[in-house]
């Protein structure tokens, strides 16, 4: 679990997100940004960490990555669907489309966000999935010209 708290004058939340991606960078990023919004989150590697800990824990929301090495995100998405239908799944990728976001609309996923995302598209897709009121300005992200 995590221990990091949300930014000053945020809401701490009973609410818990898995971020599945084989990429360390991507998961921190999409941890920092669940965690400024109030959201508890646990990083997973792979598909088969994620079947183990949606068993374990009670899940308000899946943030996927598209392409793993041991199985699909998109493969993922289904048995999610069927097994927790009211939980919200984020599917993110590089390797994308519009045949990529029908299939993966197609088989369930509630958000399909090509990488790179913008920050401010990212929290918006999660306040919407999780049914939450428009959430405070978004950070500003400083970027070096």
């Amino acid at each position: 679990m995590s221990t990091e708290s949300p930014a000053p004058g945020r809401r701490i939340s009973p609410r818990v997100a898995l971020v599945v991606d084989d990429d360390p960078g991507m998961r921190k990023l999409v941890k920092d940004l669940l965690v400024w919004e109030g959201i508890d989150t646990h990083e997973l590697s792979d598909g088969d960490c994620l079947v183990r800990e949606v068993e374990e824990e009670k899940v308000s929301l899946v943030v996927l990555d598209k392409e793993m090495p041991s199985v699909s995100g998109l493969d993922l998405v289904p048995y999610l669907s069927r097994r927790w239908p009211q939980v919200p799944v984020i599917v993110i990728t590089a390797f994308g489309g519009p045949a990529a976001r029908a299939e993966a609309m197609a088989r369930g996923a509630t958000v399909y966000l090509d990488k790179p995302f913008r920050v401010g598209d990212f929290l918006r897709a999660v306040r919407q999935a999780l049914g939450a009121e428009p959430g405070p300005a978004v950070p500003q992200v400083n970027r070096r010209t």
